[in-house]
């Protein structure tokens, strides 16, 4: 297991809290466990900020660990079992408040104490797939935990599924990952494609509001973007095409 003082470390380092680094090292043991371990009838894409995180490099923290998945809800609920049980191997002591079926796949929450820091993990699980999925392996590497393999929807399905959250949430965090996304050349076609759409939320976006809520989550030498970050989108998306 991560020590309290590796913990620390690695917030002076990445400039954020040590909340956002036990998570992020909990999520790193979640998904090793997870795909290690995945029955054959159960088949999973990770996806979301975690993942523009953890795979890309996004600068931004993020809380969920989301899933597309192909399977029945029986096979998905006993893969998680598992891999919490898997998990805990590391020292941790997880319980796993809630796992159940929705109405489009699967929700679970699981709970740890990583020394002083409570941590929380959600998983969302979608069984919907809005149109034809390609899918990636990935070989995960991370200063918190050993490299592991996952599989990952590509690149572009990530921007698609992205832009498709922030037009239905509307959230600070969905338009900071449209942004990371933009800059770093990421499904550029599908952001094109929504470039009219992006511009006319982007207008409404308050900056006060977007810096108040991604401080949490982001290091401290990207504050000064969130405070702008309104009119850095507006500007990215204006180069478009």
């Amino acid at each position: 297991m991560i020590s309290k003082y590796q913990i620390i470390e690695l917030r002076d380092e990445w400039k954020t809290t040590e909340l956002n680094v036990a998570r992020e090292y909990v999520q790193h043991v979640f998904l090793s466990s997870l795909f290690r371990g995945l029955r054959k009838q159960v088949k999973l894409a990770f996806k979301g900020g975690t993942a523009l995180r953890i795979i890309w490099g996004s600068p931004r923290f993020s809380e969920d660990l989301d899933f597309t998945a192909w399977g029945t809800e029986y096979h998905i609920g006993e893969c998680l079992r598992e891999a919490v049980n898997e998990a805990s191997k590391a020292g941790l002591d997880i319980k796993l408040v809630a796992s159940n079926k929705t109405s489009g796949g699967w929700f679970a929450l699981a709970k740890t104490q990583l020394h002083d820091w409570p941590v929380s993990i959600e998983w969302n699980i979608s069984l919907r797939q809005v149109r034809q999925t390609t899918v990636v392996p990935v070989l995960v590497t991370s200063p918190l935990w050993a490299s592991y393999s996952v599989l990952a929807l590509n690149a572009e399905q990530m921007v698609f599924e992205k832009i498709e959250a922030l037009f239905r949430r509307k959230k600070p965090r969905d338009f900071f990952d449209v942004y990371f996304m933009l800059r770093n050349r990421l499904g550029i076609s599908e952001i094109l494609r929504q470039k009219e759409n992006l511009l006319a939320e982007v207008k409404k976006l308050n900056a006060g509001i977007v810096s108040r809520e991604l401080r949490l989550f982001t290091p401290q030498n990207q504050w000064p973007i969130m405070k702008q970050l309104p009119r850095l989108l507006k500007e990215e998306l204006g180069r478009l095409g």
